[in-house]
């Protein structure tokens, strides 16, 4: 299984002033992994328990079953609409991880591994960090 896709809530201005290529479609490719930025450009607040900023929703390739993984839309990636963009100016080739913030990690982690644990085969998805902030 592999993340192919996020969807985030930004806008391509934003992405493009980081130095990020974007399409006409509004979609920066990075290694395997499309991000399709959908417009966001207001203060980040919360519609029926979902973010309106930052990821709002992802698919995984060779995931069985689609599912809500604390708030974040997870469903299959559809493979055959990769848009293979030119390289982006701030040199970025790859995307090695991705950061959830959430104020309960175990109901985050016992969602992650609700939809994507059946799928997950023998990899460990105990990776975890937690920081204090004052």
């Amino acid at each position: 299984m592999k993340l192919l896709e996020l969807l985030v809530a930004d806008s391509v201005d934003s992405w493009r002033s980081a130095g990020f290529t974007v399409s006409d479609k509004d979609i920066v490719e990075i290694g395997d992994i499309s991000i399709r930025l959908n417009g966001w450009t207001g203060a980040g607040t919360s519609r029926g328990g979902r973010s309106t900023k930052g990821i709002v929703g992802w698919a995984f390739d060779g995931l069985s079953q689609e599912g809500d993984i604390d708030g974040i839309p997870t469903k299959k990636a559809d493979s055959g609409t990769k848009i293979h963009a030119s390289a982006h100016p701030n040199g970025v080739t790859v995307m090695d991880h991705v950061v959830i913030r959430t104020p309960d990690w175990k109901r985050t982690e016992t969602a992650f591994r609700k939809v994507i644990a059946a799928d997950a085969g023998s990899h460990d998805l105990s990776q975890t960090w937690m920081e204090g902030w004052p």
